[in-house]
């Protein structure tokens, strides 16, 4: 005969209360964490304009490189409209398949130069 098994749920809360009580500080932590935002919207854009600026870095790496610092200023992608949010989602599925063989079809005589030498 089968033993009947109990339905049983258990619940499990992880509450991260450390910061309730320290009201004090509160104007630091958000000045810390605020100026290191604007550190990191600064170095994706540094990063962004060097690489769209020096031709020696138009190589599939740095492209990519690129991307991720884009995508890593989208942070307010959750208040556009879906059809953007699927726009901007696609366009890393489709466009580097496609640009991958233009690329390494204009950089090909010039690798073929350097392995000849």
């Amino acid at each position: 005969m089968p033993e009947m098994m109990e339905n049983v749920s258990t619940f499990k809360f992880f509450i991260l209360s450390g910061l309730q009580d320290s009201v004090v500080y509160k104007p630091l932590y958000f000045l810390l964490v605020f100026v290191l935002y604007i550190l990191i919207i600064i170095v994706n854009l540094t990063l962004i304009f060097i690489v769209t600026v020096d031709k020696s870095l138009h190589e599939p790496m740095y492209i990519f490189i690129c991307n991720l610092c884009a995508n890593g200023l989208w942070d307010g992608s959750v208040n556009l409209p879906i059809s953007v949010r699927n726009i901007l989602a696609t366009q890393f599925l489709i466009l580097p398949p496609l640009l991958n063989p233009i690329i390494y079809g204009l950089q090909l005589p010039q690798i073929r130069k350097i392995h000849k030498h």
